[in-house]
């Protein structure tokens, strides 16, 4: 298949039921899951459907109108912004929304003991350490080559740099299952897979949406759902996240 190519589909529900919904591609968090099982739970007339790709591709989706919402936390190494030169260079003439969902912590997956030592991502240069890294436009991705330049290290001195999972929790299990030392991503993920986490970061994690749609009852209807003290509550127990600037908005005229 290639794109603009036309195929059959089977729809599972009603036509009017799926224009309800919003789609939200781009970067994997625990949390969104969160919020759509609460909007299931609580018997919104909406579906937020998911589909993770990594930030870049999912503001790439954004732009090309195959999405109402993008999830990204691409960090901007020269002014230390989230997002916001990304979407200068993507959406240029567009008014953009910046929802900010968490704030959360960045660290990494290390085997129940850590039995290689690892303290720092200085360590992870002994060739006795194996590495898997994220996708290309991955935020962790873009995060763990800031750190590595800022402590001097070549991604090829990394074994296992090119080594790719494509979420969370994939690289926590990768870790855990014993097939890769270390793996840089978000807490939540370490306490699900059961692997010990050593944080090295913090960066903040937006839902990013066209400023025209800001309007729309779902949209509305996800904002102050995501506001309430109990989903905050409930993000927060899931480990290594903040809820002090959830559901604050932002509007770029770009």
């Amino acid at each position: 298949m290639h794109s603009g190519d036309k195929a059959p589909v089977i729809l599972l529900k009603e036509r009017n039921k799926i224009k309800n919904d919003l789609l939200l591609i781009g970067s994997h968090d625990l949390s969104l899951d969160l919020i759509r099982n609460q909007l299931r739970k609580r018997g919104y007339n909406f579906d937020l459907k998911l589909q993770t790709v990594g930030s870049m591709a999912g503001l790439t989706a954004l732009r090309r109108n195959e999405s109402q919402l993008a999830g990204a936390h691409l960090l901007d190494p020269e002014t230390g912004e989230y997002n916001i030169k990304h979407l200068k260079d993507l959406f240029k003439g567009s008014k953009m929304v910046i929802l900010n969902l968490v704030h959360r912590k960045q660290g990494l997956y290390l085997k129940k003991g850590n039995p290689k030592g690892i303290s720092n991502i200085n360590d992870l240069i002994d060739k006795d350490v194996n590495y898997v890294n994220r996708q290309r436009g991955a935020g962790t991705r873009v995060l763990f080559d800031y750190l590595l330049e800022q402590n001097d290290i070549a991604p090829v001195q990394i074994n296992g740099y090119t080594k790719e999972e494509f979420t969370h929790i994939a690289a926590a299990a990768a870790v855990g299952r014993g097939s890769a030392d270390a793996a840089l991503g978000i807490r939540a993920a370490a306490e699900v897979m059961d692997v010990d986490f050593l944080p090295l970061a913090e960066e903040k994690y937006d839902l990013i949406f066209r400023e025209e749609i800001l309007d729309y009852p779902q949209i509305q209807d996800l904002i102050n759902l995501i506001k309430q003290e109990e989903i905050k509550n409930k993000i927060e127990n899931l480990g290594g996240y903040q809820c002090r600037k959830t559901g604050e908005i932002r509007i770029l005229d770009l």
